[in-house]
C-alpha cells in the first residue's frame, strides 16, 4: 500500500495463517482520486487527500496533505475481520514531509495498535504484532495531525 506525500505499505495478517486480511493493501487499484476499499475523513482542519506515484513498492501511495494549520485527517478502511485470542502482524511504510505527524491506529477495546512517525524524510516502515478484545470488523486508520504531508504505502 502505498500513500502520496507520506508512503506507508499496510499487510496485516494473523501470524497463524500468514494472508493478508486489508483489502487493497498495497493501494494499487482505485481511481486517480481514490483506492477502493479505503475511505477519507477529516475530524479538524482542512486536508488533501491524494493518490502519489512515489510509492514505496508498486505504482501507488496515500498522502494526506495539509491545507493550513495542524489538524487531524485520515485514510481509513473498516473492512477488517479480526478474531479476538488471534495475533496479528501489520506492516507500514511512511514517509514524511517536515511537520507531518502520522500515525498507524487499528483501535480496540483494550488492545489494538498504534505507532506514530513523524522526521521521516525516507521510506520508514512501521511495525508490530497486536490481538483485538472482541471478534469482528474493525478500523484501519491512516491518519496525519501535523502541518506537513504524510505518504503511506
Amino acid at each position: 500500500m502505498r500513500l502520496a506525500a507520506v508512503l506507508l505499505a499496510v499487510a496485516l495478517s494473523p501470524l497463524t495463517l500468514a494472508a493478508n486480511v486489508v483489502g487493497n493493501s498495497d493501494m494499487e487499484l482505485g481511481s486517480a482520486t481514490g483506492a477502493t476499499g479505503w475511505q477519507t475523513h477529516v475530524a479538524q482542519g482542512e486536508y488533501a487527500f491524494e493518490i502519489a506515484g512515489d510509492a514505496h513498492s508498486g505504482g501507488r501511495c496515500l498522502a494526506i496533505k495539509p491545507l493550513g494549520g495542524p489538524g487531524w485527517a485520515r485514510w481509513y478502511t473498516t473492512d477488517l475481520y479480526l478474531q479476538q485470542g488471534a495475533t496479528y502482524h501489520i506492516e507500514a511504510w511512511a514517509k514524511t514531509e517536515p511537520g507531518a505527524l502520522g500515525e498507524v491506529w487499528i483501535p480496540s477495546d483494550d488492545k489494538g495498535f498504534f505507532k506514530s512517525v513523524a522526521d521521516a524524510p525516507e521510506w520508514t516502515l512501521i511495525a508490530g504484532d497486536f490481538s483485538v478484545a472482541r471478534d469482528g470488523a474493525h478500523g484501519l486508520y491512516l491518519q496525519n495531525k501535523g502541518t506537513g504531508t504524510i505518504f503511506f504505502d
